[in-house]
C-alpha cells in the first residue's frame, strides 16, 4: 500500500502511503503518473507535489497494467478471488477506456480472458497479454489500434513481452505435466504481420523466465530467471541470442529499465 519515490541513486525521495487501494502498475504522462489498484480505481500523482490529485473509480475485475496512448488511458482488468468461480477465482476479459481530459471511463473493450500486462509499441498501438485461465482458456498477445479502438488477436502465447524499434520480444512458458517443468520459447513480432511471429533462438535453457528487455543502445537481450523461491539471475545475450555474461539477483527479478 505504498509507491517509493527514489532519485536515480535510489535514494528515497518520498514513500506515499496509500492505505487499502493495493497499488499494482505506474504509467506516466505529462508530469503526472498514473496508479492502477486493487481498490478498483487509478491515481493520479503529480510527480512535482508527489501528492494524489484525482480518483477514476473503474467497473470491472481487478486493475492490473495500464497504459496511454492518443487521448486515453486503457486499463485492463485481471482476476479476483471468488468462491463463484473455479478453483476459487473469476476472470475478466475488458479494458477500461479512460478519457484523459476528464480522467473518466467511458466505456470498455473486450479482449481474451485475464488481461495483465500492457506496453506502447508505436504512437497508435499498445500490446496486451492475456493469461488466460491457466486451463481451457490459453494466454495470448493481442494488438490495440489506440485510435480506431480495434483489437487483434495474434494467437501467439505469451507470459511476457518488451518492444524494441517497433519489433515486439515475448517468451512463453508451458508448464509439462511429464517432466514437472517449464517449457519455455522465445519469439519476435512484428506489428505490420501480427498473425506471423518469428521463432527467437536464446542459447540457454530457461526454467522460470520472468522479464525481458532489449537494450536500445546496442541491441542487447536482457531475461531474468526467477524459480520459485530461490533467488534470481539476470542474463544478457547478443542480438543472435548468444550469451555475454550474466549475474544474480535478489529475489523475484521482474523489471529492467535502461538510463
Amino acid at each position: 500500500n505504498t509507491i517509493e519515490v527514489t532519485d536515480l541513486n535510489l535514494n528515497s525521495i518520498k514513500q506515499i502511503s496509500l492505505p487499502n487501494r493495493l497499488p499494482r502498475y505506474i504509467a506516466f504522462h505529462d508530469g503526472k503518473a498514473y496508479v492502477s489498484c486493487y481498490d478498483h480505481n487509478i491515481l493520479r500523482l503529480d510527480t512535482a507535489t508527489l501528492e494524489v490529485e484525482a480518483v477514476c473509480p473503474v467497473t470491472g475485475l481487478n486493475p492490473e497494467g495500464l497504459a496511454i496512448q492518443n487521448g486515453h488511458i486503457f486499463v485492463a482488468h485481471g482476476w479476483e478471488y471468488s468462491d463463484q468461480g473455479s478453483y476459487g477465482t473469476i476472470y475478466d476479459s475488458t479494458l477500461s477506456v479512460i478519457d484523459l481530459a476528464t480522467f473518466t471511463e467511458t466505456g470498455h473493450i473486450t479482449l481474451g480472458i485475464n488481461p495483465s500486462k500492457i506496453i506502447s509499441v508505436d504512437e497508435n498501438t499498445i500490446a496486451i497479454l492475456t493469461l488466460g485461465d491457466y486451463g481451457a482458456s490459453q494466454p495470448s498477445l493481442w494488438l490495440l489500434n489506440t485510435r480506431t479502438l480495434q483489437p487483434t488477436n495474434t494467437h501467439q502465447p505469451a507470459a511476457g513481452i518488451c518492444v524494441s524499434d517497433g519489433i515486439l520480444y515475448g517468451y512463453q512458458a508451458t508448464y509439462d505435466f511429464q517432466t514437472y517443468s517449464n517449457i519455455v520459447s522465445f519469439f519476435t513480432l512484428n506489428p505490420a504481420t501480427p498473425t506471423t511471429p518469428e521463432p527467437l533462438t536464446i542459447s540457454h535453457t530457461f526454467t522460470d523466465p520472468y522479464c525481458i528487455a532489449v537494450n536500445p543502445q546496442n541491441g542487447q537481450i536482457l531475461i531474468a530467471n526467477s524459480p520459485y523461491g530461490s533467488l534470481g539471475d539476470l542474463y544478457c545475450f547478443t542480438p543472435q541470442g548468444e550469451p555475454l555474461w550474466n549475474v544474480e539477483t535478489g529475489y523475484y527479478p521482474a523489471r529492467i529499465l535502461f538510463l
